[in-house]
């Protein structure tokens, strides 16, 4: 039930004229959930463990202090309404859009989701790496969707002045009085705190934080480097080696705090935050995993009305959203059916320009053809039964082809 105190709040916060209810909602739950912990074994404040040092056991479920990672509160039934309470919150106040208490929540919120979201992506690397039947191209392929989290985390960090690592480091650097080398050392103090805190990692990560610039100049690279270290162990044999993993940490730390950004000043945002936080939580649902649903509904074609199978795939988050849907037309003997795929208006903007066949937009070309594969194997995986023609029994239904549309049918029939 909402509080007064609450209420009164995000009055204060978002002062603007008719605050939209969606706003106050959204913080009603959040108070009550995540910002309302009762568990006395987690009172330290969780770290995401894409922020510690990568390693195969010992992230998930630290109880702590120090550095507790346990996620107190689920997800999907708190930080999931949350967002998609302040979105459409966004979406009926314009004014809101310009107060930077919102936008700073906005990054926020969606930065938690981003975090709580990389656990998944970590353990199914860890398990398909000690699964005894995989093979390094699998520990490859669970190790794309985990670094574009952080690609996607990194974007949207940046966005916000509150969330730059620039400010950090130019704000250390202003203290030298224009002395170069005092300010590279300065630089080399700041840069130490937020990652190994010791010369060698004394307190690695102690003071580690979720900033534009952090995540994709020092947590990528780290993750790429686990990631990499275990497809060689996969490809040789080899028994993983937790000390080499944490000495290799430790080095990739030294160089980072090592370099000397050597800019006068933060080089701003980048971005719109509000574009991001949309594609990024584009449709309320992110669990990886084929919804089947069926329905009645009508179509577009010759048959009045069909039977609906909808399937969505996507890897973490809506950008990644296709959809599957095959139209039976005749439900009891499965004579014919048609399958389309279809693009959100964003995901089709991207394919229409191309992104799909340039360097590093991989994932994204992907996410355009996974639909396609995913229509190849329904009819077996969704039908596997046989059909009677005139009395007689006829094949499996066989595979067909599928095209991606936007905003379209494509008919096939089978």
């Amino acid at each position: 039930m909402m509080t007064s105190y609450v209420k009164s709040w995000v009055s204060r916060r978002y002062y603007v004229y008719d605050l939209p209810s969606s706003a106050i909602n959204a913080w009603d739950v959040l108070g009550a959930t995540v910002y309302n912990n009762q568990d006395p074994s987690s009172q330290a404040t969780v770290k995401s463990i894409l922020e510690l040092a990568p390693a195969l056991s010992g992230l998930v479920n630290r109880p702590g202090p120090p550095q507790p990672t346990i996620v107190f509160y689920d997800t999907d039934t708190t930080i999931v309404p949350a967002l998609q309470m302040l979105i459409q919150a966004g979406h009926e106040s314009e004014t809101l859009l310009d107060i930077p208490e919102f936008k700073y929540d906005l990054v926020d919120v969606t930065r938690q989701l981003l975090a709580n979201r990389f656990i998944a992506l970590y353990e199914t690397l860890v398990a398909i790496f000690t699964s005894n039947s995989s093979s390094s191209a699998a520990i490859i392929a669970a190790g794309q969707p985990l670094l574009q989290l952080l690609r996607d985390l990194d974007e949207l960090l940046l966005t916000d002045d509150y969330f730059l690592l620039a400010n950090w480091i130019s704000a250390a650097r202003s203290w030298s009085n224009g002395n170069a080398s005092y300010a590279a050392f300065l630089e080399n103090n700041a840069r130490n705190q937020i990652t190994l805190w010791g010369p060698t990692g004394e307190i690695n990560d102690y003071a580690s934080k979720q900033w534009g610039g952090l995540i994709g100049g020092y947590y990528v690279p780290r993750w790429e480097a686990f990631i990499d270290y275990l497809v060689e162990m996969k490809g040789n044999d080899t028994a993983y080696n937790a000390t080499a993993v944490a000495n290799t940490m430790v080095a990739i730390g030294e160089q980072w705090d090592a370099q000397t950004w050597g800019r006068a000043g933060s080089l701003g945002t980048v971005g719109d935050t509000w574009s991001i936080v949309q594609i990024l939580a584009m449709n309320p649902d992110e669990i990886a995993f084929c919804r089947h649903t069926p329905n009645e509904e009508l179509v577009d074609h010759d048959t009045t009305h069909s039977h609906v199978l909808s399937c969505f795939t996507r890897s973490i988050l809506s950008p990644r959203l296709s959809c599957l849907t095959v139209s039976l037309s005749n439900p009891s003997f499965l004579d014919t059916f048609s399958i389309s795929s279809f693009h959100g208006e964003t995901v089709a903007k991207w394919r229409k320009a191309g992104y799909q066949e340039q360097e590093g937009y991989e994932n994204f070309k992907e996410v355009l053809e996974n639909p396609v594969t995913d229509a190849q194997d329904l009819p077996v995986d969704c039908f596997p039964i046989h059909r009677l023609r005139s009395g007689r029994q006829s094949s499996t239904i066989p595979a067909i082809e599928a095209q991606s549309v936007d905003d379209a049918h494509v008919d096939v029939d089978v």
